[in-house]
């Protein structure tokens, strides 16, 4: 059983892992990005843009609440790309006091965020937990700096929520008609007015 519970004057995350066996890896995490096949129909016709990106910083604070010695957990903040590539800071060993963690997205080519959060990993050897829930605590958790956009639109795919409704990758899109050829993205509607989208928040 995996929850998790705001606590909002102590303004901190907890999430509530159990069941845990040896080097059982968990994780706390949000999306950045969402593919078409995430949803069970398109009838508002969303379209998605990823909020996070290369270059940019993931720090945070997380602790153990009630860290047991013979519990070993190792924490470490990831994210996940949209081609199931993944990238992770160094393991630290939680425990009862706050500890800050940081990691510097790595510049990524072609490649989209779709995941960011915490991963973690039960280094305990005991096949049997001595406390039913392991609690983790996360706050202070930001996505800071200036991106680093790489992308060759020529190998980009397309995302097809219906017949008629589709877009490139990770982009949204005014009108329609957006198609991937060899030299990048063009655009084959008839309409003057045309605009392909992808949203950058600098912090």
């Amino acid at each position: 059983m995996n929850f998790c519970k705001v606590f909002e004057d102590e303004k901190f995350l907890r999430s509530y892992f159990s069941f845990l066996t040896p080097n059982d890896t968990f994780r706390t995490y949000f999306n950045s990005f969402y593919f078409a096949n995430e949803f069970d129909d398109s009838r508002y016709d969303p379209e998605i843009t990823p909020t996070i990106f290369s270059g940019q910083k993931i720090s945070c604070e997380i602790r153990q609440t009630q860290a047991d010695s013979s519990q070993q957990i190792a924490a470490q903040t990831f994210v996940e790309t949209t081609t199931g590539e993944v990238y992770t800071s160094e393991f630290k060993i939680t425990s009862d006091d706050w500890m800050k963690f940081e990691f510097n997205i790595p510049k990524l080519k072609d490649e989209h965020i779709y995941k960011v959060g915490i991963q973690y990993n039960f280094l305990d050897k005991d096949l049997f937990l001595l406390k039913r829930f392991v609690k983790i605590d996360i706050k202070n958790f930001e996505i800071t700096g200036k991106p680093l956009i790489s992308l060759d639109l020529s190998k980009t795919s397309k995302e097809v929520w219906t017949t008629r409704h589709s877009n490139p990758l990770g982009f949204s899109s005014y009108q329609y008609g957006w198609e991937i050829t060899e030299t990048g993205l063009t655009n084959t509607n008839d309409n003057k007015f045309n605009e392909l989208y992808l949203e950058v928040t600098i912090v």
